[in-house]
């Protein structure tokens, strides 16, 4: 006996094109707006406003529970061992959870640890 695969229905595309159209590209992410804000600002005043937030790791599986929050800070200079620690410990201070920071510095060649978080992570931009 052959076993044939199943054809999967498509979604209708006008539904998900209205969708992605009224609300963007949704990507499930566990922060509060709040939280988001905190952290945009923080990184924003610490850094001179010349750093980018990327949110990457657990915090990005609605599914999951618990866990720190993963930044990738990417910059055009790099951002020094006690500017990174500041904004670590002001940050876990403000939201009340673990902080980890990856630093990338732009036109750089990246780590391999550096890209696969890049290629995984949302930025973060402070809501309105």
């Amino acid at each position: 006996m052959v076993v044939q695969p199943r054809k999967l229905q498509q979604p209708r595309t006008g539904t998900l094109a209205a969708i992605v159209h009224a609300f963007g590209t949704l990507t499930p992410m566990r922060l509060t707006q709040d939280q988001t804000r905190e952290i945009v600002r923080t990184v924003s005043r610490l850094t001179g406003g010349t750093a980018d937030v990327y949110l990457f790791g657990s915090r990005l599986d609605d599914a999951a529970r618990g866990g720190d929050i993963d930044l990738l800070l990417e910059s055009a200079a790099p951002i020094g061992l006690l500017q990174r620690a500041r904004i670590k410990m002001e940050l876990e201070s403000g939201l009340g959870l673990p902080v980890d920071i990856v630093e990338h510095v732009r036109n750089r060649p990246a780590t391999p640890f550096q890209t696969l978080a890049r290629a995984r992570a949302k930025k973060l931009e402070n809501p309105l």
